[in-house]
């Protein structure tokens, strides 16, 4: 949701902002089981020089128990001091959203604005109530021998396929037109 890591110890009883307690979290990756999103590490590793060095490190590291936070209080970057979130500072999304906002944390830099996504030749097509709701969507150009087969993604020479992974899509309507 804010496109930051948090950190919550099998000792803390509230929620997270994911809405979550620990014993959820901890029964989704128990045993072994790999789940997206979340990951068993030790306290201790947040020592490391290498704490999720690959994903932006103490600089994606947005929420945690206030006592998690003080055990590692001396591995802490002195710029993040004071801009990672606790229980006491947001105990849902939006509450994060806005301390992050108002700390000036890091991982703000990184809610940009994705790029429209423009057909090549086409440009931007609107109905009056998309215009209307401001709301701008791309027309994207399709193959005209796209088939049914392609869209379950069994691929037919000269088209395309479409394979969606661990996707959640919400559209009110979908249309789909041969070009003329």
């Amino acid at each position: 949701e804010v496109d930051g890591i948090g950190v919550v110890h099998r000792n803390y009883k509230g929620n997270t902002p994911l809405g979550l307690p620990f014993s959820t979290i901890a029964g989704q990756i128990g045993g072994g089981q790999q789940n997206d999103g979340f990951v068993g590490i030790a306290i201790e590793y947040m020592r490391s020089p290498k704490f999720f060095k690959a994903d932006g490190g103490w600089n994606r590291l947005v929420w945690a128990p206030k006592e998690v936070l003080e055990q590692v209080s001396d591995a802490i970057p002195e710029h993040l001091k004071g801009k990672i979130a606790t229980e006491e500072d947001a105990c849902d999304i939006e509450s994060l959203k806005a301390f992050l906002k108002e700390k000036q944390h890091p991982v703000v830099e990184r809610w940009k604005e994705e790029p429209k996504i423009e057909a090549a030749s086409q440009g931007k097509a609107q109905t009056k109530a998309e215009e209307g709701a401001g709301i701008s969507v791309p027309e994207i150009q399709m193959p005209a021998n796209i088939t049914g087969a392609q869209i379950q993604g069994l691929p037919v020479s000269g088209g395309i396929t479409i394979i969606l992974k661990n996707a959640k899509i919400y559209a009110e309507k979908v249309i789909i037109k041969k070009k003329e």
